[in-house]
């Protein structure tokens, strides 16, 4: 096993068992099928129901403010906060590129069960700013900021036995300015040809 897959291991354990009597504890993002490096990241957010009601706020989800989350709300703003590093595939090296990112967005939740539950983002976005340090030839490369529009196509919480659920996004970020191999220190890629670019991430979670 990785390094990087080792650690993210570790910090659902650690997390577990230092917040035992709480909703939830949770990985974080992993971005994948990007031009730069594979990403994961450590996540906060708050929520407000649309009503303008203050639910909660969570850091790896656990929550640390706010009454709770309703189950009677149905329709809720999230104010989601991230910071990322890159794991060694793709010719980059583990944490050598760090973002920081804040993703507001509106979501619906459609399925409301007591052991299983679905929602949506119909409408967000997500603003990055990355930093990158030295490339392999020791030239420091200017850090430097991307903004998408982001979609969380679904979401689902379903058991995975005993008190135990599994939390599981998806994430659609939407670039309108692709990343380029030159913000991350490398040669610049003559095929390249569309500006835009599309991102997917895959949030992972347990609830207990």
């Amino acid at each position: 096993m990785s390094k990087h897959r080792l650690f993210l291991a570790a910090s659902v354990v650690l997390a577990v068992l230092a917040f035992p009597r709480l909703g939830s504890a949770g990985i974080g993002e992993l971005i994948i099928e990007m031009s730069g490096p594979q990403m994961y990241g450590f996540l906060a957010d708050c929520r407000i129901a649309i009503s303008g009601t203050f639910e909660q706020c969570k850091a790896v989800s656990v929550p640390f403010a706010g009454p709770g989350i309703s189950s009677a709300t149905r329709v809720w703003l999230s104010f989601e906060g991230g910071f990322y590093i890159s794991t060694a595939a793709k010719g980059f090296g583990h944490g050598n590129v760090r973002m920081l990112a804040f993703d507001p967005m509106l979501e619906i939740q459609t399925i409301s069960k007591p052991r299983f539950a679905m929602y949506h983002g119909v409408m967000g976005a997500s603003f990055n700013y990355l930093a990158v340090g030295e490339n392999t030839a020791g030239v420091n490369v200017p850090n430097f900021a991307n903004a998408a529009f982001k979609l969380r196509p679904i979401g689902v919480v379903f058991p995975v036995g005993g008190r135990w659920r599994l939390e599981v996004e998806y994430n659609f970020r939407l670039y309108p300015n692709r990343f380029r191999p030159e913000q991350f220190g490398k040669a610049p890629d003559p095929a390249q040809k569309t500006t835009s670019e599309v991102v997917h991430g895959i949030v992972v979670g347990l609830r207990f």
